[in-house]
């Protein structure tokens, strides 16, 4: 049976937070299957505040109040305004797509078109009260302001919706002409990276702003490549810790779904032993990490629970459990000389995490095996992809010499 998630009468923040967890399930990789997404999302937005897996570049912080701004122009308001800024959110793609621009990639809609569900003001819709582009209140319900730049009276008495920088400089023709494409102007990215400093500090987002250099390519935020400093008892080094030591267990239970896999369908297969593969990458986490005299000393599980149920206090108390009983398991493991998949309390400890899904485990119900080649055996990066592109599109807007 397809997995599938439905959503009848919830706000805008619930239908993003779900079509993240769509986002993730895409990507097998990425699958949360040991329930520790809470956790995951309070270290994203204490190192990355604003930011989505749905975000794809930059200037979708510009054309989604362009959108809205083309449509107050021709007149509209309450719910004319939002079905014609919709509507121009639509026609966006197609002047993009139809622009013969060298740099398309992260455009939203570029398969379906005009026919999307999901539109980007969705998407970004957290980042853009984060950083205050936009008023947390549903589009069309508040203010507008004068096409004057030297003016900040409300035409209407009201609060405006948008951020008046970006609704001032909107370009002619938009949004059936885009000039520049995905390119920020550098007075656009200099307004959008102000707005980005203001609202993560001294977070990661917040140093990599403020170096204004470009982040070359590497997959995680503590990569060599990156050159930030960080210790265990910061935001960096906090997500370090929890990703490194939740990516064994992740491989754990895929190698213990693997062997049940083995049991159950490898007839079916072209004797494909799964487990095996999974164990491979399993003692290369061991090697390259558990066993290191750096990860055998550390010490600082308790705090980083203590942090991010201080930001999320429902995170429950079998998560926190999971999560302690694996850290110090595996360092008991790693110093006696066994391996992970040898220690029966690790493993049990991986099993019964799985069997909380009931009939959706895969320990307890063989169709769950059905087409299964891995899943959740990603490390977790904590939106890295995503922040490289925006960070990366600011800094060359600043470099920009056209402003």
């Amino acid at each position: 049976m397809a997995s599938h998630v439905a959503w009848l009468d919830t706000s805008k923040d619930e239908q993003r937070t779900a079509r993240e967890i769509v986002a993730l399930f895409s990507q097998k990789d990425s699958v949360d299957e040991l329930g520790l997404g809470q956790i995951r999302d309070v270290l994203s937005n204490e190192l990355f505040a604003g930011t989505s897996v749905l975000q794809t570049r930059a200037r979708y912080y510009l054309f989604i109040p362009w959108c809205y701004q083309a449509a107050s122009r021709k007149g509209k308001t309450g719910m004319a305004l939002v079905a014609q800024g919709e509507a121009n959110e639509r026609r966006l793609i197609s002047a993009m797509k139809n622009a013969g621009l060298e740099d398309t990639a992260g455009l939203i809609g570029s398969r379906v078109g005009a026919a999307i569900k999901t539109l980007p003001s969705t998407m970004y819709w957290n980042g853009m009260i984060t950083y205050d582009i936009r008023q947390d209140a549903p589009i069309g319900s508040l203010g507008s302001v004068h096409e004057d730049e030297q003016s900040t009276e409300h035409l209407d008495g009201l609060p405006p919706e948008w951020d008046a920088w970006a609704t001032q400089h909107m370009p002619d023709g938009f949004p059936d002409e885009v000039p520049g494409g995905f390119a920020l102007t550098r007075d656009e990215a200099e307004w959008l990276r102000d707005r980005m400093l203001k609202a993560n500090g001294n977070r990661v987002m917040g140093k990599l702003l403020t170096r204004s250099e470009e982040i070359p390519p590497c997959a995680f935020p503590w990569s060599p490549e990156v050159d930030l400093e960080w210790s265990d008892d910061d935001d960096l080094g906090r997500a370090y810790w929890f990703s490194n030591f939740m990516h064994g267990s992740a491989l754990l239970y895929n190698v213990l779904i693997g062997q049940r896999w083995n049991d159950v369908k490898r007839e079916e297969s072209d004797d494909t032993d799964l487990a095996a593969r999974f164990r491979m990458m399993l003692d290369e986490w061991e090697e390259e990490f558990l066993r290191t005299e750096e990860t055998l000393t550390y010490s600082g599980v308790d705090d980083l629970l203590r942090f991010v149920t201080s930001k999320k206090p429902n995170i429950t108390l079998r998560t926190q459990t999971f999560v302690r009983e694996w850290v110090d398991g595996a360092q008991a493991a790693a110093r006696s000389g066994r391996s992970v998949m040898d220690d029966a309390d690790l493993r049990q400890l991986v099993r019964v995490r799985e069997q909380r899904k009931g009939r959706q485990s895969r320990f307890n119900n063989d169709k769950m095996l059905d087409g299964w080649e891995g899943s959740g055996f990603g490390q977790l990066a904590y939106r890295w992809g995503t922040v490289r592109t925006l960070v990366n599109d600011i800094v060359r807007g600043l470099q920009n010499v056209d402003a």
